[in-house]
C-alpha cells in the first residue's frame, strides 16, 4: 500500500514539474543548487568538529595527569557543576586530576575559588599550578583566556597584565572549552588556539562538557572511534551551539 502510495505522488510531481512554464523552473534551479551548495559546505565543518571531538577524548583517555584551567566564561555557563562531574568521572579511569584555580580567573578575583572551592584537587598557589603544569599530559581549560594567553607575557605598556599566566601551552595536549576565539578584557589575540597540540572545541562550555562526559564512557568500556562519533553527532542534534566554532 506504501508503495503504491509513494509511486502514485511520484507520479503525480512528475506531471506537476512537466506543466510547470519553463521560466519557473529556471528560477527554481539556482535555488535548487544553491542549497545543495550549502548541505555540502555543511559536511566539512560537522566531520571537523566530531573531530575535534574524537580528539579530545581520547587525549583525557590516555592522559595520566590533567588540569583542569576554569575561567569566566565557566561561571558565565555554569559550568563549574560539569566540570566537577567531569573530573569525577576521570578519576574513575585512575586519572590524577587537578584544578588550576587561578587568583585572578573570573569576573572578579577568587570567582573561581568560591565556585569550585569544595571541589577536590584545587591548587590555589601559582607556584603549585607551575609544578602542576609541567608534569600534566593534558591542560584542559574551561572558558579561560587571558590567565592562559603566552602573549600576554610579552607583551608591555597599558595593556600588561600584572598577573603571571599560566603555561598551559607547555603541556603535551591542550583542549580548549571555550565559547569562541575572541580575545579576553587584555584585547589580545591568543595564540595558544592555534598551538598544533591544541583541540578547540567552540560553543557554550556547559554543553561542551556534557558532550566530554557522555561520550567519555566507563573505564571498561571499549567504544571505538566510530561509536564516540556517532554519539557526538547525537549530541548535536540536541544541543547544536556544541562546538559550534
Amino acid at each position: 500500500m506504501i508503495l503504491k502510495t509513494s509511486k502514485a505522488i511520484m507520479h503525480r510531481a512528475k506531471h506537476v514539474a512537466a506543466a510547470m512554464p519553463q521560466w519557473f523552473m529556471r528560477f527554481l534551479q539556482p535555488l535548487a543548487e544553491e542549497l545543495q551548495a550549502l548541505r555540502r559546505a555543511k559536511r566539512p565543518a560537522q566531520d571537523g568538529r566530531l573531530k575535534n571531538l574524537l580528539a579530545a577524548i581520547t587525549a583525557l583517555r590516555d592522559a595520566r595527569h590533567i588540569t583542569i584551567i576554569p575561567g569566566h566564561g565557566t561561571a558565565l555557563s555554569k559550568a563549574q557543576f560539569k566540570a566537577i562531574v567531569l573530573s569525577a568521572g576521570l578519576r574513575e579511569w585512575g586519572k590524577t586530576v587537578q584544578f588550576a584555580i587561578h587568583p585572578a580567573a573570573g569576573r572578579l578575583p577568587g570567582q573561581m575559588l568560591a565556585l569550585l572551592g569544595q571541589t577536590d584537587g584545587l591548587l590555589t598557589t601559582l607556584q603549585s599550578m607551575d609544578d602542576a603544569l609541567a608534569r600534566t599530559d593534558v591542560a584542559l581549560i574551561i572558558g579561560a583566556c587571558d590567565i592562559v594567553n603566552p602573549a600576554l607575557a610579552q607583551v608591555e605598556g597599558a595593556h600588561q597584565r600584572t598577573y603571571r599566566v599560566l603555561a598551559a601551552e607547555c603541556a603535551p595536549a591542550i583542549v580548549v572549552c571555550n565559547q569562541d576565539r575572541t580575545p579576553g578584557p587584555s584585547g589580545i589575540e591568543n595564540p595558544l588556539y592555534d598551538n598544533p597540540r591544541t583541540t578547540f572545541l567552540g560553543g557554550d562550555a556547559w554543553q561542551t562538557l556534557a558532550v566530554l562526559i557522555d561520550n567519555l564512557g566507563a573505564p571498561d568500556d571499549d567504544s571505538s572511534g566510530q561509536a564516540i562519533l556517532a554519539n557526538g553527532a547525537d549530541a548535536f542534534k540536541t544541543a547544536p551551539r556544541v562546538l559550534g566554532h
